[in-house]
């Protein structure tokens, strides 16, 4: 770094793909504006206005959500997949990608999915209200609610009422989080709420008051703010099953994170070419 009488001039060097995998903190950077977040490498969508994805037809078949959603994944990804990596990114990625095609049917059809970590269970539990298409980017995105779970939450008894629903009848899937890709997590769901807004942040909301975002990293612990609950959510209060939830939940848009060419290769799996 050289100091000039009327400015600094800093020199600074592309981060490798090491640094940006091994540590959460530059997966999702956020910075604080007047009432407002900017988010600096996720493009912000309009969800209501996005095509929604029908699946409720089987006989089309969703081979191509697999295909699709494979597609995110580069060659060095799919190297460390094989050998059972402990990559952050790589392991949200594939947290997203079970999400995706769990609820388009790929898997056993859910569209209710806990975040469950190491370190204590199920602490998020995210409703899917549909898939829709992003057509800025031509790819799939979550149009869910998400509901953080901590101890105070949970005693309430329509919460509750519906915790032993699920667990009786085995409805929710289960999105394990390995290490730290549970604090993974806590860094994108601010974000994905934050690209979908249509709601304004009150003057009172907790990121300004903790001046931190996300809230907290922590299990069990609430990273987003409570500016957007019950707000704008889709059609999360039609489904006749979440009725009575809708004051603790917010919407997000969750979508998945490609690769970009200038790091990784990618091959195409049906041509064997290279992109």
């Amino acid at each position: 770094m050289n100091a000039y009488p009327d400015h600094v001039q800093v020199a600074a060097s592309v981060a490798d793909r090491t640094t940006l995998r091994d540590s959460i903190t530059y997966l999702f950077p956020l910075s604080p504006g007047e009432r407002a977040l900017h988010i600096t490498n996720i493009h912000r969508v309009n969800l209501d206005a996005l095509p929604i994805l029908d699946f409720d037809d089987t006989s089309r078949g969703v081979d191509w959500v697999t295909a699709h959603t494979s597609l995110a994944f580069s060659d060095q990804e799919r190297q460390l997949r094989k050998n059972d990596s402990k990559d952050v990114l790589l392991n949200l990625k594939d947290n997203l990608l079970s999400l995706i095609v769990t609820f388009a049917g790929a898997q056993n059809v859910k569209n209710v999915f806990g975040i469950e970590s190491s370190q204590g269970g199920v602490d998020t539990l995210l409703f899917v209200n549909q898939l829709r298409l992003d057509t800025s980017t031509n790819s799939i995105v979550a149009d869910v609610c998400i509901l953080p779970m901590t101890k105070k939450l949970i005693r309430l008894p329509v919460i509750l009422d519906y915790l032993r629903k699920i667990t009786k009848e085995k409805i929710m899937g289960a999105i394990h989080t390995a290490d730290v890709t549970g604090e993974a997590w806590k860094q994108l769901l601010p974000v994905v709420v934050e690209r979908c807004r249509t709601w304004s942040h009150r003057d009172n909301c907790e990121y300004s008051i903790e001046g931190r975002v996300p809230l907290t990293l922590s299990h069990s612990k609430i990273p987003i703010c409570g500016c957007g609950q019950g707000l704008a959510l889709g059609s999360f209060s039609k489904v006749k099953a979440w009725q009575g939830l809708e004051a603790f939940v917010t919407r997000a848009a969750i979508g998945l994170f490609f690769s970009p060419s200038f790091l990784d290769t990618m091959t195409l799996p049906e041509h064997g070419g290279r992109t």
